[in-house]
């Protein structure tokens, strides 16, 4: 009983060996066939696309403000833009004025009028650290510092109202408030 139980056993491992192998192999193959190879660490990429926009493409629309401050968004190319050239994107975005454009990367900008969104105020709300956009007043977020954990000189800059201009200057005294 035992013998029979061992060689059913071995079978069982040769069979799912032979199953694992032969998948690999396909695998193999099917990766010599793809548009992608690996030669050694890096990866190349064939594209068929030349200089236009493809699935790897990201679109950068940067709006400079009179106030010095900038706001950038970024988004992949949607699928409808795909194998558009330089000619069509300028087209399609008027007001932008094309600055770089590659298969990889589009970038846009624009002057606007006016200030950017990047004037904060700091203040507080129930008994928390509180970021206001300072034009409007209305509020940004709430952090998870609470102002009697701060220091007295933090915490009547707080509660006076601590004027705070552009997003890197909001988070380095966020980031100072919290340690």
């Amino acid at each position: 009983m035992k013998k029979k139980t061992i060689i059913w056993l071995i079978v069982l491992v040769a069979l799912c060996s032979a199953v694992s192998a032969g998948i690999w192999v396909y695998n193999l193959e099917i990766a010599k066939d793809n548009n992608s190879l690996f030669i050694g660490e890096t990866l190349e990429v064939k594209s068929d696309t030349g200089n236009s926009v493809g699935r790897n493409t990201v679109l950068t629309f940067v709006s400079n403000y009179e106030d010095g401050f900038s706001d950038t968004r970024e988004v992949i190319a949607p699928v409808y833009m795909y194998g558009w050239q330089r000619d069509r994107m300028e087209s399609a975005y008027p007001s932008w004025q094309m600055d770089e454009f590659s298969p990889l990367r589009v970038v846009f900008n624009r002057s606007e009028r006016g200030r950017s969104s990047q004037h904060y105020v700091l203040g507080e709300k129930d008994g928390y650290v509180a970021v206001y956009y300072k034009d409007s007043g209305v509020l940004k977020e709430v952090t998870s510092t609470p102002v009697a954990s701060l220091n007295d000189d933090e915490r009547k800059s707080v509660i006076s109202g601590k004027e705070i201009d552009g997003d890197t200057h909001l988070y380095l005294c966020l980031q100072d408030l919290e340690s």
